[in-house]
């Protein structure tokens, strides 16, 4: 048995696959596996990997016809045989080369090791980061509570093969939330997780994402949150308000994408329709106390409900630079 299996899904990277290959590629860690999943690319992904990889058998690659992500993760565990999985993204990167160093010597005993990722644009320069330990309840009563508001993102992420065998655990098929749903799941059957300072993984912001574009996969988050909470039920665990707190912050991001659309009646149906879950929501007042991006993006939303007319109209942009909301 490896000690990590790195499971990376491919769709179309042709700019970005060779440079995450060769990042893993220059690591000083070598006891892995690389499973690639080509999602049925169509431009010239197959060959840059191909090419890159030549005959090293610590690598395999997997060819399938286009379904998502989700699936082609899913492939990845199947085929994983390492006693961790690292999952990373085809158009991203790991930081350095000691980066799969750092994570595996300090995993220990834990179930699960957290990192610090910086975020890249599309010329790999560094346009943000984030820090694990800034979104740590300090005063978290368990796992769940202490680390639920943790990015979500699987690639700053090592996980024990372990747990996500035994107790089935699976990216949902979604369009949105998949990484979302998965973490919440692992979350609520690991007993100890560790983080690091170090910047082990390079984020790439794609400006052709789907999330930046306006997608009627957006509703698709509601459907997410529900696979959380089946799992949840199935499995006894009895924290049901913090997927609510989730899901309300998650609903109104996505109810933010109401700029990107131009007509009226589209913005109205997105509002009324994400407006009409966060109604159903029950959140406990401690979990509002917890996390400083819960109380803006409360505040915000108590805002755009008081100004809905506003919110939904042309008039909304102008209206935002002025008030900041």
């Amino acid at each position: 048995m490896v000690k990590l299996s790195i499971i990376i899904p491919n769709y179309n990277n042709e700019k970005y696959i060779k440079q995450c290959i060769q990042s893993v590629l220059k690591q000083t860690f070598t006891d892995y596996e690389m499973i690639i999943i080509d999602d049925g690319s169509f431009d010239d992904s197959i060959k840059i990997i191909e090419s890159t990889i030549k005959d090293n058998n610590k690598i395999k690659l997997i060819k399938q016809y286009n379904q998502n992500a989700s699936v082609a993760r899913n492939r990845g565990i199947d085929e994983a045989s390492g006693e961790f999985m690292l999952f990373l993204d085809g158009d991203d990167h790991l930081n350095d080369e000691e980066s799969l160093e750092n994570m595996v010597s300090n995993i220990r005993r834990n179930d699960l090791l957290i990192s610090n990722y910086k975020i890249i644009n599309e010329k790999n320069v560094v346009i943000g980061q984030y820090r694990i330990n800034d979104d740590i309840a300090k005063n978290g009563k368990d796992i769940i509570e202490k680390y639920a508001f943790v990015s979500a993102v699987p690639t700053n992420k090592l996980y024990r093969a372990e747990i996500i065998h035994e107790h089935n655990i699976y990216f949902d098929n979604v369009d949105i939330g998949q990484d979302l749903n998965f973490y919440l799941k692992y979350l609520a059957v690991c007993n100890k997780i560790t983080t690091i300072e170090k910047y082990t993984y390079n984020y790439r912001i794609n400006n052709a994402g789907m999330t930046r574009k306006p997608s009627s996969n957006m509703f698709d988050i509601v459907k997410s949150i529900d696979c959380v909470r089946h799992f949840y039920k199935i499995n006894h665990i009895k924290n049901m308000s913090i997927i609510d707190a989730i899901a309300f912050l998650n609903y109104s991001a996505q109810m933010n994408k109401i700029e990107m659309f131009d007509r009226k009646t589209d913005k109205k149906f997105i509002y009324n329709y994400f407006d009409y879950y966060i109604k159903k929501l029950k959140i406990e007042n401690r979990y509002k106390k917890m996390n400083a991006k819960f109380q803006r993006v409360t505040k915000t939303y108590k805002i755009k409900k008081m100004f809905k007319m506003i919110y939904l109209s042309s008039y909304y942009k102008k209206f935002k630079q002025f008030f900041k909301v």
